[in-house]
């Protein structure tokens, strides 16, 4: 038995004619979700990472992939050159790829010149304009992208009965191609290559796909002539021996009878309704599960990578199935798409229960692996799995179901296919914004996820209510369901707020044993919850140690600010800018935090406006749980809170300021790591006044050595005139630069430590006299630049911290990186502030200098001042008596040692 091959399209051919335009369509799904890695990374950099600007930018992505759907369906039933379209339509996103920074650039002129100067028209004003402007820079190509499934579907298929099948094909194999696409883009292609280079290359791509398609069609057209000669011989017949799921068009045998009559057409109207919550709710889902995970893997670029890895392959392998399942005979959709819905539900509400487990298999995995990263990556995605796989499955398949239902006009196959595309297209726009700025900020992770729980045994019982099902069955059915609903309300499962904000991606070394016991000590037995809020970008957790009473803030789990180790740096990065200047009136501090910088800036001479950008606004809110610490910045009538994204800030800032201090989290964090790069530091340039000074915080932690080689390099690339100050030797670093020099002036000190209100401040870290902040000046420019000039700068192109610093999270780095800075120290006699303080006394600065050492416990580099000190002024009253103790001290270190 065979089946005559019809004109234009390939839906009577034996599905390995199919292969071309599957190889085709998997190509283009690694292109586009390359593209949309690339794109919402570029226009991050100008509309900021705060959540809103993300999913302003992934919004208007699938709007515009609705938009070219919902055109081609209805263009594509009417045409019979449908590979040519599509070859067509490669080509147009090739070519808009390769001009994208271009128009990227030209979107940021006309977006600077519609909001204006700081950004002042109103939350919704900037937020729709925002989305206008993003809407017509991606238009044109995500509209080229949402139109080839309706055009490929119509290619591959004109008959109702291999509909479903066909159409749940190309979208899992086009699933399967964005799944590689984002695997490859994070992995590989990004950290090898750049974003320019990875935008040509899949530019290039999507040009080489067009002329394959082209070539294809040629191909095709050829034997379809020829096969329509066989067909007027009487010899045309296609052997489908060889597929029997080919001979679906015959086997009408068992009729479906949710699909026939009033139940078949109720169940038509109704997919187009089911496919919007279910776009939703997966959304909202895939909100919910990498705010959670966030928690557990941390907020790297890999570990967001592996999250949407994840998430698309589950997709991708339910969609396979479905059409798998959709395609047999006698195959009941509508039986499937409930069950697929409900089983949606059920695994969401089921692995829920599993997430107050998974610090603990973080940490049980690293034990079983070593710690080793590649290994990690594998168990990172593995708990991602384990959290998402089981819905994503079945959320996949939804869509071969529901086509199979919805789509009943053989006529208007690329029609009814686009419309069903797009209403969930529509439903996941609507899940991403209802997730991430309603549902999270408002009831939180494990309740929004709740909430699409509920959605999808919704969806369930409303495909099952629609089906030709005795009245018995209805009412078994609803109580079913009722009583699952029921179960997913009563029965959430609570988590513990110090667990889930312990950070053990990046703590886990500090741990005394992998034990659970160790877990649990390290996390939650000296520690009480202050704060604990799930905000639109962070979960940010406040606690107090019972035991020393350090009060620590945590984004994620990642501390960022406390009130003993980090309160010297905290101090210092409001306090050095003004040892080198003497005053400033506009100042910016990029971070909240616990706000004891912005409070120490509110202390100095000559201020008038204090801006202080902080991403995430729950740290606002946070932060006056740190009053008795940080002077209540927050009451100054001079300051001015801002919950907005820096780099987006700056971009639109016109007025200069006379002093910018960076103190953002850490660069290995997705996001963060714009605020290191040379193009972020020249935005900040360009925004200070000509003496003006920009302050930079950097770790020495976790970052391997190339890596800080990088920062410096970077810095200094920048800056004409630099200096680096050592706070905290096996932590905290800070960099200071400017248009003009930075002399050191011990009268901006000594006036510092004669104001009462600055002088109380500084002396919270030991600072009593001028040579103490001087004691932590360890590098000039030129130092920075003799151990920098061979690395590679850090650029918004390479983003090398954002994809290298991830590597070395859990690594002991700070000895080295430590060891490499003070080995590069000018000797004594050539001290900073000798070169840059006309009249300095060498004799005066190596005793004070001494003196500090001395007190800090820095017992040779006292020992060395007091010296040299010594070789000055051999008579020097108090030199004798110190090079005494300080000799002590290095023999007892020593014996000690022993």
């Amino acid at each position: 038995m065979g089946v005559p091959m019809t004109q234009g399209s390939a839906s009577t051919g034996p599905l390995r004619s199919l292969a071309p335009t599957l190889l085709l369509f998997f190509f283009s799904g690694a292109t586009s979700l390359v593209y949309e890695v690339l794109w919402m990374r570029r226009l991050g950099l100008v509309f900021g990472a705060t959540q809103l600007a993300v999913a302003t930018v992934l919004g208007a992505f699938m709007l515009g992939l609705a938009l070219g759907a919902a055109f081609a369906g209805r263009w594509a039933d009417r045409r019979s050159n449908l590979l040519q379209v599509y070859a067509l339509l490669e080509f147009a996103i090739g070519l808009y790829a390769l001009a994208f920074p271009v128009l990227l650039r030209g979107l940021t002129a006309v977006y600077v010149a519609l909001v204006g100067s700081d950004g002042d028209m109103g939350f919704w004003p900037l937020q729709l304009t925002q989305l206008a402007l993003v809407l017509v820079l991606l238009a044109p190509p995500t509209a080229a992208m949402g139109a080839t499934l309706p055009l490929l579907v119509r290619f591959v298929t004109d008959r109702i009965s291999t509909a479903a099948m066909r159409t749940g094909l190309l979208y899992g194999v086009n699933t399967v191609g964005a799944t590689v696409g984002v695997l490859s883009a994070g992995f590989i292609l990004l950290p090898a290559f750049g974003t320019r280079s990875t935008e040509v290359g899949a530019g290039v791509f999507n040009l080489a796909i067009g002329v394959a398609a082209l070539a294809w069609s040629a191909r095709f057209a050829r034997q379809h002539d020829d096969n329509v000669s066989d067909v007027d011989q009487g010899l045309g017949v296609v052997d489908d021996t060889e597929d029997w799921m080919e001979a679906e068009e015959l086997l009408e045998l068992e009729p479906d009878p949710d699909q026939e009559g009033v139940y078949g057409s109720r169940l038509a109207r109704l997919t187009p309704i089911v496919l919007f919550g279910s776009g939703a709710s997966a959304m909202v889902y895939e909100v919910g599960w990498t705010r959670f995970l966030a928690l557990v893997l941390g907020s790297s670029v890999y570990a967001f990578t592996l999250m949407l890895v994840v998430f698309l392959g589950g997709t991708a392998l339910g969609a396979l199935i479905g059409a798998r399942w959709v395609g047999r005979p006698g195959a009941r959709p509508a039986r499937w798409l409930v069950g697929a819905l409900a089983g949606a539900g059920l695994a969401g509400f089921g692995t829920h229960h599993l997430f107050r487990f998974m610090p603990y298999w973080y940490v049980d995995l690293y034990d079983l692996l070593g710690g080793h990263v590649v290994a990690m990556f594998g168990g990172q995605a593995l708990l991602a799995v384990i959290v998402m796989a089981p819905a994503t499955l079945c959320l996949g398949s939804v869509f071969p179901f529901a086509v199979k239902l919805g789509a009943r006009r053989s006529g208007h196959l690329g029609a009814d296919v686009a419309r069903l595309y797009v209403s969930n297209t529509l439903g996941a726009v609507t899940g991403a914004l209802l997730g991430g700025f309603v549902l999270l900020p408002i009831v939180g992770i494990q309740d929004s996820l709740m909430v699409s729980v509920l959605g999808l045994l919704a969806l369930a019982t409303l495909v099952f209510l629609g089906r030709d099902i005795t009245r018995r069955k209805r009412q078994v059915g609803l109580v079913a369901l009722g009583a699952l609903s029921l179960a997913a309300v009563g029965l959430r499962a609570p988590w513990d707020p110090l667990l889930m904000s312990a950070g053990m991606y990046q703590y886990v070394s500090e741990l005394s044993d992998y034990s659970h016991e160790s877990v649990r000590n390290h996390a939650i037995s000296d520690f009480d919850v202050l704060f604990y809020e799930e905000g639109t970008t962070s979960v940010v957790t406040v606690a107090r140690s019972r035991g020393s009473g350090n009060l620590w803030l945590a984004n994620n789990g990642k501390v960022d600010a406390s009130t003993q180790e980090d309160l010297r740096t905290q101090l210092l990065l409001a306090h050095l800018p003004y040892f080198h200047r003497e005053a400033a009136e506009d100042v910016l501090v990029i971070g909240l935090a616990s706000g004891i910088t912005a409070g120490s800036v509110t202390l100095q001479p000559g201020l008038e406006s204090l801006d202080i950008l902080e991403i995430e606004p729950k740290v606002i809110e946070a932060s006056r749980l740190f009053d008795e610490h940080n002077r209540r910045p927050l009451e100054d009538p001079r300051v001015r809170a801002i919950a907005r994204d820096a780099r987006n800030h700056l971009v639109l800032r016109a007025q200069p300021y006379d002093l910018i201090v960076s103190e953002p989290s850490n660069p290995w964090i997705s996001g963060v790591s714009n605020l290191f790069t040379r193009e972020f530091l020249e935005l900040g340039l360009s925004r200070l006044t000509q003496s003006g000074v920009f302050v930079q915080w950097v770790q020495t932690y976790g970052m391997a050595r190339d890596d800080f080689r990088s920062v410096l390099r970077t810095f200094c690339e920048v800056f004409p005139y630099a200096v680096l100050y050592f706070t905290v030797e096996d932590a905290d670093a800070i960099l200071l630069g400017s248009r003009e020099p930075l002399p050191w002036v011990t009268s901006l000190v000594d006036a510092a430590l004669q104001d009462a209100p600055r002088a109380q401040d500084l002396a919270r870290i030991g600072v009593q006299t001028a040579y103490d902040p001087l004691s932590y000046l360890v590098l000039g420019k030129d130092e920075m630049m003799d151990i920098a000039w061979q690395a590679v700068p850090n650029t918004d192109d390479n983003a090398r911290l954002e994809f290298n610093s991830p590597l070395y999270l859990d690594h002991l780095t700070h000895d080295a990186n430590t060891a490499m800075i003070l080995d590069a120290r000018p000797p004594l006699a050539d001290h900073f502030a000798l070169r840059t303080e006309p009249g300095a006394s060498s004799a005066d600065l190596f005793q004070g200098l001494g003196r500090s050492f001395e007190r800090t416990g820095r017992w040779s580099e006292a020992a060395e001042c007091y010296i040299r000190a010594a070789r000055q002024e051999p008579e020097r009253p108090g030199l004798a008596e110190a090079l005494a103790r300080v000799r002590d001290q290095l023999v007892e270190a020593r014996e000690a040692a022993r």
